[in-house]
């Protein structure tokens, strides 16, 4: 797993399935008016975001076609805590229905249910790929107050540390 901490940190976007197995897959394929579709989940994996969304992608599943028509996904900001969900215009097939995604939400508890969990399960993730980064800062940050401007560096160069690593 190459995710860059950099990602984590501005609050893109991360697919679940980039970061864990895919399992509990079927959950979030269902039926509505005769159509099948499938929803793909996003979440920020920064853990100093409280957003508590999942963006998810629906696509409408065709099954004689190997690659799916991208005309036909609708992508929704879903709030787990208050199970709201906004169309994201500039991401959704024009004159998207919220039917189907009014459905999902509604009908779909065990995959709602779900998706608050793995909205847990990247947070904590993203905690735990960033935590180097906020360890080597802490330590940073104990040294430089350890250490006066005018004493020796502790790196050894013989310069004073304001001159040398305190810049």
């Amino acid at each position: 797993m190459g995710i860059d901490r950099s990602l984590i940190l501005e609050g893109a976007l991360i697919g679940y399935a980039e970061i864990f197995d895919e399992k509990d897959n079927e959950v979030f394929r269902f039926s509505y008016n005769n159509r099948e579709y499938f929803v793909d989940d996003q979440y920020c994996m920064n853990p100093q975001c409280k957003c508590n969304d999942a963006i998810l992608t629906i696509f409408e599943l065709h099954p004689h076609q190997i690659m799916q028509d991208n005309n036909l996904y609708t992508t929704v900001r879903l709030n787990l805590k208050k199970n709201k969900y906004k169309i994201e215009q500039g991401h959704s097939r024009p004159n998207a229905d919220s039917s189907v995604v009014d459905f999902f939400v509604t009908n779909q508890r065990e995959a709602v249910r779900l998706l608050k969990k793995r909205y847990q399960e990247m947070k904590a993730k993203g905690k735990e790929l960033l935590s180097p980064i906020n360890e080597a800062a802490s330590q940073e940050t104990l040294l430089a107050a350890s250490v006066g401007r005018n004493d020796p560096c502790t790196c050894g160069s013989g310069q004073k540390y304001k001159k040398c690593c305190g810049r």
